[in-house]
């Protein structure tokens, strides 16, 4: 019997006999035939229990010690232990008769985890070379290993290789599309889409990519039309719907985006409030469960629905108690409200959770805003320094420091931040401010505004005038501003 032939009930009384050797400290002269003995790897590989897949393979090469398989799977939990060295001394020392197949997979993750890129490289070529008669599956194979570590140019070559031989296999176009995205060859990924529904024109999978591929462009209308063909073919692809969502809150568009994230919510089964509806809810991960009810939240909090806004971080944070856009929708929800102590209390937790895993630099932004409302200007300038010492290189952390000076009248200190905004990238610190004091004078902080503006003419006079060049409907409310 294969190892695959198991059921997984067989697997599971195999592991409990096992493992009952295993702590009673008898596991010596007990006996299991080779199929038993790799289904157990296999298992406990799967579980990622290094300790017991070792367990497994001592036993195993006790009594079976010249098994081929045993020995990939010692090489594989030398890899996973990061002791690659010791898992390449292995390899060398195997006497393989026949398919080298799996030995030079594992031969190339270890160069790859050792950073040996050229002997990887290497390697792949040789597979290829020997392996000329399933390039898709070989293919995908060594292309799961390429992209485990970043290495996207290897896995672009044996793509393109897999191709010549099978040049209309939907399963390669989609991995070649991610793999340009990879390398930020995105109008070469959207031509590899197109060429994938050239083939097969009901693909959900090559719409939604394509549309992604929009996304990473700013091609917002394109990428609603690539995630609107997606959903034609299949309405119930519910990364779609979230995409889709995120493109409509980028454009202000909030009461399409919270239909969509109420689409996605309805096809995971769960309601509102974070229930699963029914028993046939199924095991989603909690990030995603957490990203949608944010992304929800986020909505409500544009539309100044900021009660239910709450309830809906809130839940977030059920599911993810550091979700990091949840502190930052609470405690912006709470500002809005007036309700600043609590709008501060959020932002200390978020930091507590975050400060020592992501960029914090939007907490220490609205840390700092919150402690201006409450009179505490010395408190809210270490903020916003610890913002931008967080992210120096982040335009938009800048923009949001400089324009949050200004609109505590602290001109002198407001400019400088604008200024270094500028230094990074002209035209996009020109665009993000722009678009900023565009809304603070639809708000009707016209003074404000007008600040901004004259600002950011006095750095640079030639960023402004083409951002109006390029956005006539923008120009007008710049003039009225101007005209104030």
């Amino acid at each position: 019997m294969e190892s695959d032939e198991f059921t997984p009930e067989e697997v599971e009384r195999l592991a409990e006999r096992f493992e009952a050797h295993l702590q009673s400290g008898l596991l010596q002269g007990t006996y299991f035939d080779i199929d038993e003995l790799i289904a157990l790897a296999e298992h406990y590989e799967e579980q990622h229990l290094c300790r017991k897949v070792k367990a497994v393979i001592e036993l195993g090469l006790q009594l079976y010690p010249n098994d081929y398989e045993l020995k990939i799977s010692q090489v594989r939990c030398l890899i996973c232990e990061n002791k690659c060295r010791s898992a390449l001394q292995l390899l060398d020392r195997m006497q393989i008769e026949g398919d080298t197949y799996d030995a030079d997979l594992m031969r190339m993750e270890a160069y790859l985890r050792l950073r040996y890129k050229n002997k990887a490289l290497l390697v792949a070529r040789r597979i290829m070379q020997q392996n000329d008669d399933d390039h898709a599956n070989i293919a995908l194979d060594l292309t799961d290993v390429c992209s485990s570590f970043n290495q996207h140019d290897i896995a672009q070559e044996v793509l393109t290789w897999a191709l010549q031989a099978d040049p209309e296999n939907i399963k390669l176009l989609l991995r070649l599309g991610a793999t340009q995205i990879s390398m930020h060859l995105i109008e070469e990924s959207i031509k590899t889409y197109n060429r994938l529904l050239d083939i097969e024109p009901y693909d959900a999978d090559a719409w939604f990519y394509l549309a992604f591929a929009h996304c990473c462009l700013q091609e917002w209308d394109e990428a609603i039309r690539g995630f609107d063909f997606c959903l034609s073919v299949d309405n119930t692809y519910t990364d779609a719907w979230i995409q889709k969502g995120k493109i409509y809150m980028v454009v202000n568009r909030p009461e399409e985006a919270q239909k969509c994230y109420a689409e996605a919510l309805n096809l995971v089964n769960y309601d509102l409030e974070g229930n699963p509806k029914s028993q046939d809810a199924g095991e989603i991960l909690p990030e995603y469960l957490s990203d949608i009810y944010c992304s929800l939240g986020k909505t409500l909090t544009c539309l100044n629905q900021n009660e239910t806004a709450i309830q809906r971080y809130q839940t977030a944070l059920r599911f993810v108690p550091h979700y990091y856009d949840a502190y930052i929708g609470l405690a912006l929800s709470y500002f809005q409200l007036q309700r600043y102590q609590d709008a501060l209390n959020y932002c200390k937790q978020g930091l507590k959770h975050n400060r020592d895993l992501i960029n914090c630099s939007r907490l220490y932004c609205l840390s700092g805003d919150v402690y201006m409302q409450l009179g505490r200007t010395d408190q809210a300038r270490k903020m916003y320094r610890s913002a931008i010492e967080e992210n120096p290189w982040d335009i938009d952390t800048h923009v949001f420091v400089g324009c949050a000076m200004f609109a505590q009248k602290l001109y002198r200190q407001g400019e400088k931040y604008l200024k270094a905004a500028f230094e990074l990238n002209p035209d996009y610190a020109a665009s993000e401010l722009l678009m900023h004091l565009i809304g603070l004078y639809e708000d009707g902080e016209t003074e404000l505004a007008l600040k901004l503006l004259d600002a950011a003419v006095r750095i640079s006079p030639e960023s402004v005038r083409k951002y109006c060049t390029e956005h006539p409907e923008s120009s007008d409310t710049l003039n009225r501003i101007m005209n104030s």
